[in-house]
């Protein structure tokens, strides 16, 4: 789908022909319908306890889960129908939750990278890409899971810039020093 608007946002804008491309949202769409049930099971919960007069913690219960529930199903659902990256001639850009849009001229662009993010050695690994000017500053951060790879693929091959793959481990910061970590002053340093 292809729509012109404004680049920029300023009346003396240029406009350009972008592509919009929706997000891939297969896990979304299985995660809308999950808090969907979570929802309608925590209102259950909530009008079941309210007619038996049972006690306020099933209430809480109830109530808390048909408020998340609801709320990530409005969440998840503005998010497919308004999330889009956009790819023109000469720019990039992406269209956030609430339609707010933000756009890369290609020759603000210094670098791209796809970074795979370890958080702990329990989760799942998340591919990112960061979108980088010349200075190293971070323009735009995608999840690659959530676009899918035709769309990244469209997004990386447009600005014809470096492209890097690394992968990045951070580690959980806890408040109690591990046997592994020595204090050095106000600092800590993990020793591998």
């Amino acid at each position: 789908m292809v729509r012109t608007f404004a680049v920029g946002g300023s009346p003396r804008a240029i406009l350009s022909a972008v592509e919009e491309i929706r997000p891939q949202g297969t896990a979304a769409r299985r995660l809308v319908a999950f808090m969907g049930g979570l929802s309608a099971l925590g209102l259950l919960i909530l009008v079941s306890s309210l007619s038996m007069h049972l006690s306020s913690r099933a209430e809480g219960t109830g109530g808390t889960m048909f408020a998340i529930g609801a709320l990530a199903v409005a969440y998840l659902l503005l998010w497919l129908r308004n999330a889009r990256l956009l790819v023109g001639s000469g720019v990039i850009g992406e269209r956030n939750v609430v339609g707010q849009t933000t756009v890369v001229q290609a020759s603000d662009v210094g670098r791209l990278l796809i970074a795979t993010v370890i958080y702990s050695k329990n989760a799942t690994p998340q591919r990112i890409l960061y979108v980088l000017s010349p200075s190293g500053e971070a323009l735009m951060k995608l999840n690659a899971g959530a676009w899918g790879d035709e769309a990244i693929s469209k997004f990386v091959t447009l600005p014809a810039r470096a492209l890097s793959i690394a992968t990045l481990r951070f580690h959980r910061v806890s408040s109690r020093p591990s046997p592994r970590t020595r204090s050095v002053g106000p600092h800590s340093t993990q020793l591998c």
